[in-house]
Formats: structure tokens, C-alpha cells, sequence
């Protein structure tokens, strides 16, 4: 992913293949100086820890997030849910 040209990349679509919570803060690492505004993330393997990934990432240009059919329990994490809606556009 690295060798690649990501200007004018504004979506980052990573669906259905099996990501973690571990693989995200890869990712979110890995984005945090890009132009990504959205991250599609739907059906996966996340749980409530990606939302305090989330969270602690400092992506100055996301605005959507899209986590649907992921494992995120919204009864764990509601306060943790409801910060991440706080900073960005949050799709679960």
C-alpha cells in the first residue's frame, strides 16, 4: 500500500476482509497523513475497541466512518459510540 500514489484518494473501502482491531490501528496509523474523508469498514471483525482506536487517532481529514455488520456492541461502548459521532460521521 505504501508504493502507491495516494493523492487525491478521499476513500478508503476495506470491506469484507476479515480486519481486526489490531490491523486497524495499522491502518489508522497508516492513513493519519493522507487525504482519507471516508473509511468504509463494513463487515468485518471489529469489535468496541476500534471505537477507542478511533478515537485516539489523530486523522485530521476523516469525516465518515462507516463500521455496519462488524461486532461492535453498542451496549460496551455507548459512550465511546457516542464521542466517535462527536468527531466524525459514524455509519454502524
Amino acid at each position: 500500500m505504501r508504493s502507491l500514489d495516494w493523492e487525491g484518494v478521499e476513500i478508503l473501502k476495506l470491506v469484507k476482509v476479515g480486519l481486526t482491531d489490531d490491523q486497524l490501528l495499522g491502518v489508522l496509523d497508516f492513513i493519519s497523513d493522507k487525504n482519507i474523508e471516508t473509511l468504509v469498514l463494513t463487515s468485518n471483525n471489529l469489535s468496541e475497541e476500534s471505537c477507542k482506536a478511533l478515537l485516539q487517532s489523530k486523522l485530521k481529514n476523516l469525516k465518515n466512518i462507516y463500521m455496519g455488520k462488524n461486532q461492535v456492541m453498542s451496549s460496551k461502548a455507548k459512550s465511546e459510540i457516542k464521542e466517535v459521532h462527536a468527531n466524525y460521521n459514524l455509519f454502524l
